[in-house]
């Protein structure tokens, strides 16, 4: 029979075990997300999901993306989805953007970096960008225009990406998340990991 003290070592060690686990799996996840590969999988995603978001205007209670065969979701090899839709209202049009890691909760440093990262090639101005988290840790960003400015953001192409532009790129989306007032009850419990 084992001694209590015993027991409780026992308990500590796998405790430790389990939590070195928990953090090599989101280390690799972080990895995965940050790498250069990925950042070039979002971009070169993002002119598809902006062409089908132009096309199928929500007008309306209907037509919101419902599944992920949807050509609005861009869901990557690394777990992200992104969403981009515009919707057409009386007061003109409301871009928006979310970005969420599936299967799991969203931290701020990967939300807020991709939705700056996805602002900027969809032609969005970044300082007009409404942006929040959601009690689920998805991370948003809405941009509402008039008629004419958004037919000059609908005609901006989302740029050809190639790995030289990555480190300017990536450096505009760090900074501009750091940039932004988000709002949202799950920005203080955010966690953010280095991206670099």
């Amino acid at each position: 029979m084992l001694a209590a003290g015993q027991m409780s070592m026992g308990t500590v060690v796998l405790g430790v075990f389990v939590a070195l686990i928990v953090l090599a799996s989101r280390a690799r996840r972080y990895s995965r997300l940050f790498a250069d590969a990925h950042w070039l999988e979002v971009g070169r995603g993002l002119g598809r999901v902006k062409a089908a978001a132009l096309a199928r205007v929500i007008r309306g209670d209907g037509d919101v993306p419902a599944g992920a065969d949807d050509p609005r979701i861009l869901a990557t090899s690394a777990g992200l989805a992104i969403v981009y839709t515009v919707s057409e209202g009386a007061e003109g049009f409301v871009h928006h953007c979310s970005v969420s890691v599936i299967g799991g909760p969203t931290a701020h440093g990967v939300g807020g970096t991709f939705v700056s990262f996805a602002a900027k090639l969809l032609g969005l101005p970044h300082a007009e960008l409404q942006c929040h988290v959601g009690s689920s840790t998805v991370h948003h960003a809405e941009l509402s225009l008039d008629a004419a400015r958004h037919a000059a953001v609908a005609a901006l192409p989302v740029p050809e990406l190639t790995r030289a532009d990555l480190p300017a790129l990536r450096r505009e989306a760090l900074e501009a998340r750091r940039g932004v007032t988000w709002q949202g009850p799950s920005v203080e419990q955010a966690s953010t990991p280095n991206p670099s």
